[in-house]
C-alpha cells in the first residue's frame, strides 16, 4: 500500500503541473495516455480527450469509475514546501482523484473497473454524455457507478440540479454629468432583493436552494462616461427537488420582478447554453448505497450514513447506465478557489476506499 501511496502523490504533482482549463486539455491528455501505457491500463474509447479505460485483459468488473480532468481558471501549481497537503489547480477538484482510481485499477487481478473521464464537465458536460452513450453496450452488465467529485470521502447519493439565467435589464443611454435619475445600475438593488424573497426548497441531504448573479456586464463596454442602456446578469440556480421544473422556477422569478421594476424594463430566460441546465439527481438503488457506505465505513472503522452533494456533477448524464454514487478526495469547499489544495490523508484513504471497491466488486 506504502508503495502505491507514494507514486500515487508523485504522479498527483505531476498531472498538477499540467494546465488543463476547460477547452484547453491536450497536454493533461497526453499525460493520461501516457501514464495508462505505464500502468497497464488500455484505452476502450478516445475522442476529443474523452476516455474510456481498463485494465489490460481483464473483463468489466460492472463498476465504472468516473471523473474529469478539466480545471476552472486560472492555473497555478503546486508548492513542495507544504507538508501535510498538495495544492494546485485542479488538487480537489478532481485530479486526484482520477490518479487514485487509475492506480486502484492497476492492480486488478480477475476483473477491471472501466474508467470514464471526460475533458469538459466545468462548462457542459458533453463529454460524459458521449460516454455514456459509448458505455449503453455494458447496461446490463453494470453494477454501480462512482463519481469521484470532492466530497471528503463521504457518500453522497444526490446532487444538486443546475441552471443559468440570463437577467436582462433595459434603460436608455444619457450623459454620465446628468446624474442618476434614470440610471438602470440602480435597478440592481432592486434585483438583488427579488433573489433573496424568491421562495427556496431545503432538503434533507442537499440542503437550501440558493439563486446566485455570477456575473454582471453593462452595455455599451467601455464606455466610461455614459450611463448603460443595458445590464445583463447571470445567475446561477441550484435546485434540491425535482419536483418543480425550471420554467416554473422563471415564472416565479419573473412576478416577482414585476413587482419591483417598471414594465418592459427585463427580461429573464434559461440562458442559451446548451447542457447549462441539470435537475437534481438522486439515487433510489439502497442496497448500492449500502455496499459503498459499508466498504467506505471499514476503511474509518465507523458506520456511515449517506450524504448529498450540493454541487452539481455527471452522476445526472450517467444514471441511466445504473445506480450513481459521489464520493471522492478532497473539500468541495476549496474547488475553484485561488488556494485549491488536499489533504495527503485523504488521498491515502481515497486509494484504499478505491482499491477495496475494486476487490469487492
Amino acid at each position: 500500500m506504502q508503495k502505491n501511496y507514494d507514486l500515487t502523490l508523485k504522479i498527483i504533482k505531476e498531472f498538477i503541473s499540467i494546465e488543463s482549463s476547460t477547452g484547453n486539455t491536450d497536454k493533461a491528455l497526453g499525460f493520461l495516455l501516457s501514464l495508462s501505457e505505464q500502468l497497464g491500463l488500455e484505452v476502450l474509447y478516445n475522442n476529443k480527450g474523452n476516455l474510456l479505460l481498463k485494465k489490460k485483459g481483464l473483463p468489466f468488473s460492472g463498476v465504472i469509475f468516473s471523473g474529469h480532468y478539466d480545471t476552472v481558471k486560472p492555473f497555478f501549481t503546486f508548492d513542495e514546501s507544504k507538508k501535510d497537503v498538495i495544492n494546485g489547480r485542479g488538487s480537489s477538484d478532481m485530479k486526484s482523484s482520477i490518479i487514485c482510481m487509475m492506480i486502484a485499477c492497476k492492480d486488478s487481478l480477475k476483473t477491471s473497473p472501466v474508467l470514464a473521464l471526460s475533458c469538459d464537465e466545468e462548462v457542459d458536460s458533453d463529454g460524459a454524455i458521449e460516454l455514456a452513450e459509448k458505455l449503453l453496450k455494458y447496461r446490463g452488465e453494470i453494477k454501480g457507478i462512482i463519481v469521484g467529485e470532492p466530497t471528503l470521502l463521504e457518500v453522497c447519493s444526490c446532487h444538486s440540479g443546475r441552471a443559468v439565467y440570463l437577467l436582462e435589464l433595459f434603460g436608455k443611454t444619457y450623459h454620465a454629468s446628468m446624474g442618476n435619475d434614470n440610471n438602470i445600475i440602480y435597478n440592481i438593488n432592486k434585483v438583488l432583493k427579488v433573489l433573496d424573497d424568491v421562495p427556496k426548497e431545503t432538503s434533507k441531504l442537499l440542503g437550501t436552494e440558493t439563486l446566485t448573479p455570477v456575473s454582471i456586464s453593462t452595455f455599451p463596454k467601455d464606455a466610461w462616461n455614459v450611463s448603460p442602456e443595458k445590464i445583463e446578469i447571470i445567475l446561477d440556480r441550484r435546485k434540491k427537488s425535482k419536483l418543480q421544473d425550471y420554467s416554473l422556477d422563471l415564472s416565479i422569478i419573473k412576478d416577482l420582478l414585476k413587482e419591483e421594476l417598471p414594465e418592459k424594463s427585463f427580461e429573464i430566460s434559461l440562458y442559451n447554453k446548451k447542457k447549462n441546465h441539470t435537475l437534481p439527481y438522486f439515487c433510489e438503488d439502497k442496497d448500492f448505497i449500502n455496499d459503498i457506505l459499508k466498504i467506505s465505513g471499514s476503511i474509518d472503522n465507523i458506520e456511515k450514513s449517506e450524504k448529498g452533494f450540493t454541487a452539481t456533477c455527471d452522476a445526472a448524464w450517467l444514471e441511466k447506465l445504473g445506480p450513481v454514487v459521489i464520493c471522492g478526495p478532497g473539500d468541495l469547499k476549496a474547488a475553484h478557489t485561488p488556494d485549491e489544495s488536499i489533504k495527503k490523508s485523504q488521498i491515502k484513504k481515497a486509494l484504499e476506499l478505491y482499491i477495496k471497491i475494486n476487490e469487492e466488486f
